[in-house]
C-alpha cells in the first residue's frame, strides 16, 4: 500500500467526475494518504455551487469512498474549491490558496 496507489485510485475518481460534465476540473489530496484530505476544484464559482445544489457531490463522495476502501483509506474530508476562487483569493497560487483554505 502506498501513496502511488492512492493516486491512482483518485485518478479513476477524477475522471469518472470530469465525465459527469458539471464543470469539475481537477482534484488533489492534502496530508497522510491513509487518511487524505481531498479537495475537488471546480472552474467557477458558480458551476461548484450548482454541482452541490443538485447533489453531485453525493455521487462523487460516493465514488470517493469507493475507490478508498479497495485500499483501506479513510478520507478524512472532501473539500470543494474553483480555479476562480484560487485566482481571486491567491493569485492563482495553488500551494499558497490551500494552506490559507485549510484554516477555514
Amino acid at each position: 500500500m502506498s501513496e502511488k496507489k492512492l493516486i491512482e485510485a483518485l485518478t479513476a475518481a477524477c475522471e469518472w467526475a470530469k465525465s459527469e460534465s458539471v464543470g469539475f476540473e481537477w482534484l488533489t489530496h492534502m496530508g497522510h494518504w491513509r487518511r487524505p484530505e481531498i479537495i475537488a476544484v471546480f472552474e467557477t464559482e458558480k458551476q461548484k455551487s450548482e454541482a452541490l445544489t443538485a447533489n453531485w457531490n453525493q455521487a462523487f463522495e460516493d465514488e470517493l469512498v469507493y475507490v478508498c476502501d479497495t485500499l483501506k483509506v479513510q478520507i478524512k474530508s472532501v473539500r470543494y474549491d474553483s480555479e476562480q476562487a484560487c485566482t481571486s483569493q491567491s493569485n492563482g497560487n495553488w500551494e499558497r490558496h490551500l494552506k490559507r483554505r485549510a484554516f477555514h
